[in-house]
């Protein structure tokens, strides 16, 4: 879940520990109904916090400011009968979820998104794209299901095979643009890319 939390949950008014343990609460609430729906009792959730990780665990906290998000946890698991267990994630394999946790909306002059028409006509033509390589983090712009974005780079993923489109950052068209020449010769027959880039004369694409 990429909500940001209000600045009274921030520091130094809340721990980082009140913050993991609270997004994997609202995660559970989340999941939780679709979970019961489709018969599953169990459920393992990934966090690079051990505290929240223990909490989740043991179902138990001595912290007094805690205690309600384990009752809420608690909860949740009663109504829908879904049991929450969680696994400790060290934190430099969990790039995309503390990218997202830091990420905060602003206003961007440079993120602009293809007119659907347009993108529709675009799709067609390439028989479809499987990636938006150049979303914003939460895919609010994005025109497909799947997309990368500044917190989960676009170029540091492989191309190869998929039908890619982008309307990349002004300052990172030649990384993209060299990025999906080498993806490309990899596997011709099965990788497509399509750019939208400014007509610039005086640049090499």
């Amino acid at each position: 879940m990429a909500v940001p939390f209000p600045a009274e949950l921030c520091a130094p008014h809340q721990s980082s520990s009140f913050r993991e343990l609270s997004t994997g609460v609202k995660t559970t609430a989340v999941v939780a109904p679709i979970l019961a729906k489709e018969g599953h009792k169990r459920a393992l959730l990934r966090s690079d916090n051990s505290t929240a990780v223990s909490i989740i665990n043991k179902k138990n906290t001595r912290s007094d400011n805690l205690e309600p998000l384990l009752a809420e946890l608690l909860e949740i698991e009663n109504e829908f009968g879904v049991l929450f267990a969680a696994r400790h994630i060290a934190g430099v394999l969990n790039g995309l979820g503390d990218g997202l946790s830091r990420w905060v909306p602003r206003h961007d002059g440079g993120d602009w998104r293809l007119r659907l028409d347009e993108f529709s006509r675009d799709s067609n033509l390439a028989g479809g794209f499987d990636v938006d390589a150049a979303a914003d983090p939460v895919g609010l712009n994005a025109h497909c299901d799947a997309f990368y974005s500044h917190v989960d780079p676009a170029c540091a993923h492989d191309w190869a095979g998929k039908r890619i489109y982008a309307n990349p950052d002004f300052d990172l068209i030649e990384d993209y643009v060299t990025h999906a020449r080498k993806c490309y010769t990899r596997d011709p027959f099965n990788s497509s890319v399509t750019l939208v880039l400014p007509i610039w004369t005086d640049r090499p694409w």
